[in-house]
């Protein structure tokens, strides 16, 4: 997550939050997501993508940001 936040710098802001901290356990239920994992919301909080932390690799998390950011 840190190495794609220096990737991505000024073109896309990452948050790493933990499950049980702040208003996690609440964006854990409105989103349906699992404690471990990634999410990609737009600018107005929707989410656009989501994948289990068990499931997810670089590759696919890298292909939906790019396909999030203007060419």
């Amino acid at each position: 997550m840190h190495g794609l936040a220096k990737d991505y710098e000024g073109r896309m802001t990452f948050e790493v939050v933990r499950f049980d901290e702040g208003d996690s356990p609440q964006r854990i239920k409105d989103y349906g997501i699992d404690k471990h994992g990634m999410l990609i919301v737009d600018q107005d909080k929707k989410k656009v993508w989501m994948e289990s932390g068990h499931n997810q690799t670089r590759e696919r998390v890298e292909a939906e940001i790019k396909k999030l950011l203007p060419k």
